[in-house]
């Protein structure tokens, strides 16, 4: 899900968004401080943070596959919270995936659906 981009916006949002327990305060919800994730870059890494700073504001689930490697199944690394909730999924390829000796298993699948997805 996505925070809306404009007009009133509330910390209970915020909070459906990224999680966070009630009573909330805005300084949990800082870039890069644990709840935020770090493709939001309107929402300030410290000082004054307001709920204007989260619109269009969203979680992102985020993994890197460093060693080389074959027959990946993305579903497969995140856990299974982070693979069914709503959250975007990035995952960065920094190394060679190498291809299957069988035709029949491909060298990289998504696994599982998301969120019910096919």
């Amino acid at each position: 899900m996505t925070l809306q981009l404009s007009g009133p916006i509330s910390i209970d949002e915020i909070t459906d968004e990224f999680g966070g327990t009630p009573p909330d305060n805005t300084n949990e919800y800082y870039r890069g401080g644990g709840l935020v994730t770090e493709n939001n870059t309107n929402v300030p890494t410290s000082g004054e943070i307001s709920l204007e700073d989260f619109y269009g504001a969203q979680k992102m689930d985020y993994v890197a596959i460093y060693d080389s490697t074959n027959n990946v199944v993305i579903s497969d690394l995140f856990t299974q919270t982070q693979w069914t909730d709503d959250s975007v999924k990035l995952v960065l390829i920094t190394s060679t995936i190498i291809g299957s000796l069988d035709v029949n298993i491909p060298a990289i699948r998504t696994g599982t659906t998301i969120s019910g997805q096919p």
